[in-house]
C-alpha cells in the first residue's frame, strides 16, 4: 500500500530497532535491498525519506534470511501483499451485477473470477483431467532458458499479471532458479481475485521457501490498470536487475482488444524489458471459416464431457447467482468471430442465449483466440515488443500451443 509522508519520516527509526531486533547490520540490510550502506544509516538518522519502491525493499529485506537471522521473517511480519491504487473489489462486483441483468453483451472476463465460487469453479476446471491433458502438458524449461540466455546471472523482477493460483508461474520461477539461474528473484503475483490471490501467494511462498534470496509478493490489482501501479513499475536508471512480465495460462487471448492493451498497459516498461506469452495456434487460416469450424474441436460436437461441464459451471455461475430474473433456461454454444484485431487471427465466443418473456438475451461469456505466431509476432513489433523465441509445443490437432518470449527494444 502507498505510505504517508508521516509513516516515511517514523519508518527510520522503525528501520533501526526491527534491523538490531535481527542481530543484522546496515551492510546486510544495504545488500539485500541492493543499495548503499550510506543510505540505509541516512533513512535510519532521518537525513532522508525513501520511495515507495524502496520503502517496500527494506521492509522486506529486514524479514530475510542471512548468516546472523536465518530463521527472520518466518513469523510473517514481513510485508507480502499490497492493494493496488484505485482498486476497489466492490466496485467491480457491482460492474458484473449489472452486466448480467442487462439486456446481454459481452462480459469482461476477469470480472468472472471476483467471487469465491467462481474462484473455487476455475480451479476445480482447470485441475481437471481433460484440462492437464490438453492444456497442462506445456513445461517451462525452454523458455526458462530463453529468458535466462537473455539476462545471462542478472537478479530479475517477475511480474505475474492475471497469476490465478499461480501453477504455472511458481513452475516457471522454478526452473528460472535450476541450473545456475536468477539467485535473486523478486516473484510478484497480481490478480483480481482476492481468493485466487489468497491461494496463489500460499502456494507460491510455499514452494519457493527453500530460496534464500526470492521473495513473493501478492498484488491485488487490475492489470489493465497497470500504469497506476507505480510502486510496482519503478526501476532506478543505475539498476542492474532485469524484469519480465507474463501473461500465462491463454489469458492473452481472451482479451477483448490484445493489442491496445499492450501499447496502453505496457507502455511503462522500457527498453530491455521482456513479455512472456502462452497462446493457442489455429486450426485453419482466419480467411477459412468452414476449415476452421471443421478442424478446430471447439466447433466438434460431442457426448459432453466432465470439461466441458467444468466450463458451463464456471461460465455460468455469476449468471445463474446475480441475475435478478434467474436462469431458468440457457443454451450454451461456440460461435466464430473472425474480425480480430491481431491479422491472421480467430476467435471462439462462448455465447449464451437466456430466453425470457420478452426475447432471447445473448451473453459472451468467453473468447478464445487462436493466432498466426507469424501476424501476431509482426503485430507485436510494431508496438515494440520484437519476437526472441518461439516455442511450440502441444498437439496440432487438439491444442496447438505457442510460448512466446518478447524483448522491448
Amino acid at each position: 500500500m502507498e505510505q504517508t509522508d508521516t509513516a516515511r519520516d517514523d519508518f527510520g527509526a522503525q528501520l533501526r530497532e526491527r534491523r538490531e531486533s535481527l542481530g543484522l547490520t546496515r551492510a546486510a540490510v544495504a545488500k539485500a535491498a541492493h543499495v548503499a550502506e550510506t543510505t540505509v544509516k541516512a533513512i535510519e538518522l532521518g537525513r532522508r525519506k525513501p520511495s515507495a519502491e524502496l520503502l517496500h525493499r527494506l521492509t522486506r529485506c529486514t524479514a530475510m534470511e542471512d548468516s546472523q537471522a536465518a530463521t527472520a521473517g518466518r513469523d510473517g511480519s514481513v510485508l507480502n501483499c499490497w492493494i493496488a491504487p484505485g482498486f476497489n473489489s466492490l466496485r467491480l462486483l457491482g460492474d458484473l451485477l449489472a452486466k448480467v441483468n442487462s439486456a446481454g453483451g459481452s462480459i469482461e472476463q476477469s470480472l468472472l473470477y471476483l467471487d469465491h465460487r467462481s474462484a473455487a469453479d476455475w480451479c476445480a476446471f482447470t485441475n481437471s483431467t481433460d484440462y492437464q491433458s490438453a492444456y497442462g502438458s506445456a513445461g517451462y524449461e525452454r523458455s526458462s532458458r530463453a529468458v535466462r540466455k537473455v539476462i545471462e546471472s542478472a537478479p530479475l523482477d517477475m511480474i505475474a499479471l492475471g497469476c490465478g493460483n499461480a501453477r504455472r508461474e511458481v513452475s516457471l520461477a522454478t526452473k528460472l532458479l535450476e541450473k545456475g539461474g536468477a539467485c535473486d528473484l523478486r516473484l510478484y503475483l497480481l490478480d483480481i481475485s482476492q481468493p485466487l490471490l489468497s491461494e496463489a501467494y500460499a502456494y507460491a511462498a510455499e514452494t519457493l521457501e527453500s530460496h534464500s534470496h526470492v521473495s513473493v509478493t501478492a498484488v491485488q490489482g487490475n492489470f489493465h490498470d497497470l500504469p497506476r501501479y507505480g510502486a510496482l513499475l519503478y526501476r532506478p536508471e543505475n539498476s542492474h536487475r532485469r524484469r519480465l512480465i507474463t501473461m500465462l495460462g491463454y489469458t492473452f487471448g481472451n482479451l477483448d482488444n490484445e493489442l491496445r492493451w499492450v501499447a496502453d498497459a505496457l507502455s511503462p516498461f522500457a527498453r530491455g524489458d521482456l513479455l512472456l506469452l502462452d497462446v493457442q495456434r489455429g486450426y485453419a487460416p482466419s480467411t477459412d471459416p468452414k476449415a476452421i469450424r471443421r478442424l478446430d474441436p471447439g466447433f466438434r460436437r460431442s457426448e459432453p464431457t466432465q470439461r466441458q461441464r467444468d466450463i458451463e459451471t464456471f461460465f455460468l455461475g455469476p449468471l445463474k447467482r446475480y441475475r435478478d430474473a434467474g436462469v431458468d433456461a440457457v443454451q450454451l454454444s461456440n460461435e466464430l468471430g473472425t474480425s480480430c484485431v491481431v491479422p491472421g487471427s480467430y476467435q471462439l465466443e462462448l455465447t449464451a442465449h437466456i430466453p425470457d418473456a420478452e426475447h432471447t438475451r445473448r451473453f459472451v461469456l468467453a473468447k478464445a483466440r487462436r493466432y498466426s505466431v507469424p501476424e501476431l509476432a509482426q503485430a507485436m513489433a510494431d508496438l515494440g515488443w520484437h519476437l526472441v523465441e518461439h516455442m511450440p509445443s502441444g498437439d496440432d490437432r487438439k491444442a496447438p500451443i505457442s510460448q512466446l518470449l518478447f524483448e522491448r527494444r
